[in-house]
């Protein structure tokens, strides 16, 4: 599967897990994630989020949004190969939205046996491609502050 197809099936995959969310139109990576509601959606629709309404979310404070979605899937053990921040997602970076969406999705398709999605496996195995990351996260990771963690072994 080509990079633009991967990139095409897990935005899908995006929009079918936010499908009924209020505030939530996902059309692309570089704006769609920015306000964090399409983020905590993912997570609340998987019931990783814990008790809490996607009406509570402050719509003028994007970061707490966005840090409330990381920190939950942080929590529950979705994490990406290298750290990601709020700033990361407020800044519109395409790679590196994508790669925290992949590191997501593959976490909830390990955890639920039975997806709704019924993914293909060419469709997975060019999802799971976007797990990897971008090649500018290193210097980015560092530039930042973040520390950047190599990816674990066996997936480079």
């Amino acid at each position: 599967m080509s990079q633009v197809g991967a990139d095409s099936k897990l935005l899908a995959w995006c929009q079918r897990r936010t499908r009924g969310y209020d505030d939530c139109n996902i059309v692309d990576f570089a704006k769609s994630f920015r306000d964090g509601f399409a983020l905590c959606a993912i997570l609340h629709e998987q019931g990783e989020m814990g008790v809490w309404e996607l009406a509570d979310l402050n719509k003028a404070n994007h970061m707490a949004n966005i840090s409330l979605a990381l920190t939950r899937a942080k929590a529950v053990g979705a994490v990406p190969a290298f750290s990601v921040s709020a700033e990361h997602i407020l800044s519109g970076d395409v790679a590196i939205v994508q790669h925290l969406l992949a590191t997501w999705y593959v976490f909830i398709k390990t955890r639920a046996q039975d997806l709704r999605d019924s993914a293909t496996e060419e469709e997975e195995t060019g999802i799971f491609a976007l797990t990897k990351p971008p090649p500018s996260s290193v210097q980015r990771g560092t530039s930042t502050g973040g520390a950047a963690r190599a990816p674990p072994a066996g997936t480079a």
